[in-house]
């Protein structure tokens, strides 16, 4: 193939290629784009002379493709979409949402002979039924019984839980609009109601499997660090950076430490500007350009050999609505730099220690802003604790299987063919941040970690009485899949 024919064939995929290749482009660099004489899949936009190279992995999180290295792969990775909004989008988002959900539920042996509402009105009175639906509305009636109007893709009914059902009366106390449940009980004579006597939550399966790596290897979580912060604990950071070069520490510490091949930081890299009235008063640096270079020269401290995962939170310069984007390549263009640093979307899906036969372990990192939501709206949340329970606002996503399943628990974009929140598949590790706690617990085979953060307590969490837990990284031992809490204050 020569250079004309390679410039029509670009052309005709939608290629462009860079005038400096082309200037020194060899035919035997043409045949190594070209070997089958098929256009390759997944090349950039723009072909340079990079694209001659093999693929870097940071480049590939970046276009929203599969990132693979020898141990690791990146399996879910949003980029950024910028369009107008519809009505009509909402609607497809939400029924993508109910339809994936139908599925996971389908896989629960209550929900036998389910039926649609719609043939549901059709039946006989007083007949049983199973229906999944998503929850419109909720009311408490003056018997302290619930009233439900839930609907599917084809009518919608009224659901009544009695009190004198206590199991399905205390899961009914929990459950949130717009979240999809399975409702099993008898239609009453009107057909307009369903006594349901039986909830079902998609939830994990029961059978889930604690996956554990073939060797000895630890995971690193930390987060919320707030570079830029005048409540940045740079002291204690310090400190971390030395335990893990191996300087500091007890034996067995520096032991663990020159095992540590993976490392997440889960959001609010840096404290950002602009993100709340009079926020300047608490920063010590006030540009966002030098907030990421100063981020960037403690990133490089940490050894070459462990891989480090980026993602972004509600304080970095990226979009506020989710799925976050990975960071500007332009204002955080030091941390692409680092050869061993991946930035990846919020939220992000990771396979880490892949060894032949072995299919890894899934890490799900989200920063967690739809947390405050669930803490103070979910009773049983909230009477535990609230903020300083990030293990049950986990367990409670976990068993709706949605990061954040109520609408205006936090912003989103609703355009993307599936919804990117849900969590469609069953992860290993499920790792967050953004209240500023450390939490370690463990619910059906998954290891849930609420990372630490950096500052500390700021004036707003001590109006709210929210203490922080700062300084803490939480390490974990894929091999055992025990975790441990190391403090550096």
């Amino acid at each position: 193939m020569n250079k004309s024919e390679l410039i029509k064939k670009c052309i005709d995929n939608g290629i462009l290629i860079s005038p400096s290749l082309l200037d020194n482009l060899k035919t035997d660099n043409i045949n190594k784009l070209f070997l089958t004489g098929k256009f390759p899949e997944n090349l950039p936009l723009v072909i340079n002379e990079d694209s001659l190279l093999q693929p870097d992995k940071k480049k590939i999180a970046a276009n929203n493709q599969l990132s693979v290295n020898d141990s690791y792969e990146i399996i879910s990775n949003y980029k950024e979409k910028t369009s107008r909004h519809t009505v009509k989008e909402f609607i497809y988002f939400y029924r993508r949402r109910y339809k994936a959900v139908l599925k996971l539920l389908k896989n629960h042996s209550e929900i036998q002979n389910l039926t649609s509402i719609y043939r549901i009105k059709k039946m006989n009175s007083n007949e049983r039924v199973t229906l999944v639906g998503m929850i419109i509305k909720k009311s408490l009636s003056k018997n302290n019984n619930f009233f439900l109007e839930v609907e599917d893709q084809t009518a919608d009914i009224k659901v009544i839980v009695s009190n004198r059902n206590k199991d399905a009366f205390s899961l009914t106390e929990d459950l949130s609009l717009d979240e999809v449940v399975g409702f099993c009980g008898n239609l009453s004579e009107d057909k307009k109601v369903i006594f349901c006597d039986k909830i079902v939550l998609p939830d994990i399966p029961i059978n889930n499997e604690l996956k554990k790596a073939t060797k000895e290897e630890y995971a690193l979580f930390l987060g919320d660090i707030h570079i830029g912060s005048k409540a940045f604990m740079k002291k204690e950071f310090l400190t971390f950076l030395k335990w893990i070069n191996g300087k500091i520490g007890s034996f067995e510490q520096k032991k663990m430490s020159e095992k540590i091949k993976y490392l997440f930081l889960v959001g609010d890299l840096v404290d950002g500007i602009g993100i709340y009235p009079g926020q300047d008063e608490d920063l010590y640096e006030t540009d966002i350009l030098k907030q990421y270079e100063e981020l960037a020269a403690y990133l490089k401290k940490i050894p070459e050999n462990i891989n480090v995962f980026v993602c972004a939170g509600n304080h970095d310069a990226v979009r506020l609505p989710e799925p976050q984007p990975i960071l500007d390549k332009d204002l955080a263009a030091p941390i692409y730099d680092l050869s061993n640093v991946t930035v990846v979307s919020n939220p992000a899906w990771i396979t880490i220690a892949k060894e032949s036969g072995f299919p890894g372990i899934k890490v799900l990192l989200y920063h967690g802003f739809s947390f405050p939501y669930f803490a103070d709206t979910i009773e049983n949340i909230r009477l535990n604790g609230g903020l300083e329970r990030t293990d049950l606002i986990m367990q409670y996503l976990l068993q709706r299987r949605h990061l954040a399943p109520t609408h205006g628990s936090t912003q989103y974009i609703p355009s993307y063919k599936q919804d990117p929140l849900l969590i469609n598949t069953v992860p290993d590790i499920f790792a967050t941040g953004h209240v500023h706690r450390a939490t370690i617990k463990n619910y059906k085979g998954i290891t849930l970690l609420n990372c630490s953060c950096w500052m500390t307590q700021t004036e707003y969490q001590e109006k709210v009485g929210l203490k922080p837990q700062p300084a803490r990284v939480i390490l974990t031992n894929l091999q055992t899949r025990q975790s441990k809490m190391i403090k550096f204050t």
